[in-house]
């Protein structure tokens, strides 16, 4: 199959949807609830989709291929932007066909452009991100703490049982609580709870005998001797401890010898897990992994303003009247200051730096520090406009969590 034969579009009947849902349902559910998953749960009901969010590729009446786009907010400080998240179905392209499979995505992409989106997100596909300028951003970072500590001495005042559809809101809080100060994480609001809890994912809590959640843990697969846990969130650290022996008693029902926390390194519990025995793990890839590329360049600095002015307010530079050109693959994007005031243009100014758009969505995300990422351009930059952009582009640790992504 070539990919110039392929028509890609939405679908357009109810067994065209069927057969995309399927097809997705093979890749990213597992268990024999699979297909009414996705043909009942979370592909139709995920806050913000709309049926052309799913995007089929036809061989004639074959179908080849699907992706599927779930809108998102991403936090990035005090910005907020628009990012389509992507899941590429285990097509006969994915396999077999490079150029279709990057087709899908390229109509993926296009798509969001004129929805006005400004990123765009997808993990795995590591053979395709160069020619779409998906930039790995998002590292692994686990927590492993073995089972003999686990097992220390925590004598639980807590009860721990299966979450029920009332806990969401409960567990929605303590969520948004601990991610306060997460970066690159995506935006929940309790109907993304409800859409993937209440349809696929096994969550615990942990609660006082008057019934108040105190924290809350979803459990994963066994993987070698490890028991993943996928996600975590307590009210305080009073609660880690209870927190750590239900997951440990879990892990000592399957046989797993250790732990194997997914938590980004700013996270309430995973500080005060560098108080207790255990190992902290970043996996970075070079190629595949969490991805980004930037739909609109223009736009997304449009909507860091309002980071950018509170990064300034915070600095020696509030009351500075500075500016800097980006050239980013070519295009100018002029960034100003006075005053703590930032306006964007697109239009040629002073202070230029030139650099790819890898190296800017890089920098932007926080993944290399500013000085790294000017490395890469060309030309010499003065103290007064790398100060600038170190300022307003600081190093962070994106994260996107596996309950979030596809």
């Amino acid at each position: 199959m070539k990919a110039k034969e392929l028509t890609i579009r939405a679908p357009q009947t109810k067994h065209e949807m069927r057969q995309a849902h399927d097809l997705m349902a093979s890749a990213y559910a597992e268990g024999a609830f699979a297909l009414p998953y996705w043909r009942d749960g979370y592909s139709q009901s995920h806050p913000g989709s709309t049926h052309d969010y799913t995007r089929v590729a036809f061989a004639g009446d074959e179908l080849a291929g699907v992706v599927r786009i779930t809108s998102e907010t991403m936090r990035l400080g005090e910005a907020r932007l628009k990012v389509g998240n992507l899941g590429a179905g285990p097509v006969s392209a994915r396999r077999k066909d490079l150029g279709a499979a990057r087709l899908l995505l390229d109509n993926a992409l296009t798509y969001l452009r004129h929805r006005q989106y400004h990123a765009s997100v997808l993990f795995g596909e590591p053979h395709l991100h160069y020619p779409l300028g998906l930039t790995p951003v998002f590292p692994e970072h686990n927590v492993i703490v073995e089972m003999h500590d686990a097992a220390a001495s925590f004598n639980s005042d807590y009860l721990v049982r299966s979450a029920k559809p009332g806990d969401i809101a409960s567990v929605q809080r303590i969520h948004a609580a601990n991610n306060a100060n997460a970066d690159g994480t995506f935006v929940r609001t309790a109907a993304h709870f409800t859409n993937k809890w209440t349809q696929s994912t096994v969550l615990h809590v942990l609660t006082t005998e008057q019934g108040r959640v105190m924290a809350y843990f979803v459990p994963g697969e066994k993987v070698g001797r490890f028991l993943d846990i996928e996600e975590a969130g307590i009210v305080d650290e009073a609660v880690a401890g209870d927190l750590i022996r239900a997951c440990g008693r879990l892990a000592d029902e399957c046989n797993a010898t250790a732990l194997r926390f997914h938590l980004p390194p700013r996270h309430p519990f995973t500080r005060y897990l560098r108080q207790f025995p255990s190992v902290h793990q970043t996996h970075h890839c070079s190629g595949g992994g969490g991805m980004l590329t930037l739909v609109d360049v223009g736009e997304t600095l449009e909507s860091m303003i309002p980071e950018f002015e509170n990064r300034l307010a915070g600095s020696s530079l509030a009351q500075a009247r500075l500016e800097c050109t980006l050239y980013i693959e070519g295009d100018p994007y002029r960034i100003r200051a006075r005053d703590g005031i930032v306006d964007i243009a697109a239009t040629p100014g002073h202070a230029r730096v030139g650099m790819p758009l890898r190296s800017f969505i890089q920098m932007l995300t926080g993944y290399r520090q500013a000085s790294e990422a000017i490395a890469d351009s060309s030309g010499l930059i003065r103290s007064e406009t790398r100060t600038f952009l170190e300022t307003l582009f600081p190093e962070r640790f994106p994260y996107i969590w596996p309950f979030d992504r596809y």
